[in-house]
């Protein structure tokens, strides 16, 4: 990914609702959550894995 200009860096959560959080309120880009977990603001979901 470097080689396209992209960084990645891990950011510890206490859990979704926590990752969620970060995402709305700027301290993270994206976030891997669990099904069913919601925040108030525009977040945008892009999918599912199984």
């Amino acid at each position: 990914m470097s080689s396209q200009g992209l960084t990645l860096e891990l950011v510890e959560s206490q859990g979704s609702y926590d990752s969620l959080l970060k995402v709305r309120d700027g301290q993270a880009d994206a976030a891997f959550v669990q099904s069913g977990v919601t925040v108030e603001g525009e977040i945008f979901f892009l999918g599912s894995l199984y």
